[in-house]
């Protein structure tokens, strides 16, 4: 049977994708019920519409939490953190579009685009490519959202005091 994990929408609390972590197949489920818990998803995921390769077309953009590591998936390639010799680096093309890359130590290994208007008050604007960003900048930073992730799904609460004070001490 295939290994499927499951991931809340970045933006859409009514949304859910349950990936098959081996192929990257995923299928979306809404549901209001998905409103009240994150409970059990691992991850963010968010369907895009991304320019790469000179072909458009709608992915799954996602980050999750898998045996203690941070995984980022877009349209089909996957890159684990962390890793000092990967970064992932955003810039605004013009009002609405964002380049995006992810780099390692030989250079460029993913690059595209896509269009985001921001969504005011919402963390990193609804932006997942920014959630990305700041989950991958550093090390302390990965570490960080992998203990959230875990804590999240086991049904725990990321509020307690003990738990925000572990994250403060992450090297």
């Amino acid at each position: 049977m295939a290994d499927r994990i499951i991931l809340a929408d970045y933006v859409r609390p009514d949304r859910r994708y349950a990936i098959d972590v081996d192929t990257g197949l995923y299928t979306r489920d809404q549901s209001s019920a998905y409103k009240l818990s994150r409970k059990g998803a691992s991850g963010f995921g968010s369907e895009k519409r991304l320019l790469i390769n000179g072909r458009r077309r709608v992915a799954l953009v996602s980050a999750y939490v898998r045996d203690d590591r941070w995984i980022v998936r877009i349209d089909g390639a996957t890159f684990v953190f962390p890793d000092p010799d990967k970064s992932v680096l955003l810039k605004r093309r013009g009002l609405f579009t964002w380049l995006f890359q992810v780099e390692d130590a030989r250079g460029k290994v993913l690059e595209g685009a896509y269009r985001h208007i921001g969504l005011g008050d919402w963390p990193d604007h609804g932006d997942i490519f920014q959630f990305i960003q700041r989950s991958t900048s550093s090390k302390a930073s990965t570490v960080g959202f992998c203990k959230v992730w875990h804590r999240v799904q086991s049904g725990l609460s990321i509020t307690d005091p003990e738990f925000i004070s572990s994250l403060t001490s992450i090297p």
